[in-house]
């Protein structure tokens, strides 16, 4: 199997996790991860709290193995907590924890064992604590396997309104986050109604450019706004990009973003070959959520202007400050030509 491996691989070691999100070392989803109503472990396994108690208690009663147990919890709790997509896919509470769950039984013994020494009312009292928590993890447990709690998608206010109950309405789940798990191709925005739009960006390569457009890439050979349109070409195959971070756009968990511009098309379009592209990047290392539309590909009326308008649905953010960037560019060798480009974000109201 091994030289199965290394034929596939050209390695016998081969590190399967190349492009991904990576970590960030600065502690920014410490507190999301502890206490996050999308996905935290304190949230959604409230037991972990009597171990982490256990770790405290084992300063004196343990202290042989009191640095290891106390070393190991910092470092995986902090490696853990340093991976960018902190919430962890779409399972029940913070799965990367579950393999210390074995390390963590060690505290959690001696968390009861000082309990047991102490009067009958803090036993008492620790015990009904521990007996609630147990509770509150079965029955989420049985909340998410029954598709009321969602993996993906939680709120606060969705989190408190469907606590301890067994059913949940249609209503309940409009609090939840935005749907994002379609895997559709084209994202259909068509609950404008409930969102608020606003102007972040526009560019028509005269007097109106939310940010300075270098003058190389005015032309006025042919412009929809004149006197000039963008003209991109061979050498110059990537437009001025738009950019803005994430909570610049919106304080909540998504927004929907529209882009649309003004194009020429002509016979030479189909060797042009211009795309436009929507994506995120984070910490200017990893770029999440791209999308790009092939403008050749879509029907036109030839030697004119033609209108193009999408819609693109923002990631959850791996973190606030992610740029979402918008820009067009060539794959192939003739010259395009676009105008009045505009991107607006649409803001849910609730």
């Amino acid at each position: 199997q091994m030289i199965y491996w290394k034929n596939i691989t050209s390695s016998f070691i081969f590190q399967s996790y190349q492009n991904t999100e990576g970590f960030d070392w600065n502690g920014e989803h410490i507190m999301k991860v502890l206490f996050s109503y999308k996905k935290s472990w304190f949230l959604y396994t409230p037991m972990i709290i009597l171990p982490i108690i256990g770790i405290v208690f084992m300063h004196k009663m343990a202290k042989p193995i009191f640095p290891a147990i106390g070393i190991f919890f910092i470092a995986n709790f902090y490696l853990i907590a340093s991976w960018a997509a902190w919430w962890q896919g779409g399972s029940f509470g913070m799965r990367y924890f579950v393999e210390s769950y074995a390390v963590m039984a060690i505290p959690f013994g001696f968390f009861f064992k000082k309990i047991a020494e102490q009067k009958f009312i803090v036993k008492s009292m620790a015990g009904a604590l521990a007996g609630f928590l147990l509770f509150l993890n079965l029955f989420q447990t049985w909340q998410f396997e029954n598709w009321m709690i969602d993996g993906y998608a939680m709120t606060k206010a969705y989190y408190w309104r469907i606590f301890l109950k067994t059913t949940v309405s249609a209503e309940d789940r409009k609090l939840l986050e935005v749907d994002r798990m379609g895997f559709k191709a084209e994202e259909t925005f068509t609950n404008e109604g409930d969102y608020l739009k606003r102007n972040i960006g526009f560019y028509n390569f005269d007097e109106l450019n939310t940010t300075p457009v270098d003058a190389v890439f005015n032309d006025t050979t042919v412009a929809e706004s004149k006197p000039n349109s963008c003209r991109l070409t061979k050498d110059r195959i990537y437009s001025p990009a738009f950019r803005m971070p994430f909570d610049a756009i919106t304080q909540k968990e998504h927004a929907w973003i529209r882009v649309s511009f003004d194009y020429y098309a002509n016979d030479a379009i189909k060797e042009a070959q211009p795309s436009l592209v929507i994506h995120f990047d984070h910490h200017n290392r990893h770029t999440y959520k791209y999308k790009g539309w092939d403008i050749e590909k879509l029907s036109f009326r030839n030697n004119e202007w033609n209108h193009y308008s999408v819609d693109y649905l923002t990631p959850y953010p791996l973190s606030t400050d992610d740029n979402l960037q918008v820009y067009i560019y060539l794959r192939g060798q003739k010259e395009f030509n676009f105008d009045n480009l505009q991107i607006e974000a649409f803001e849910r109201k609730w």
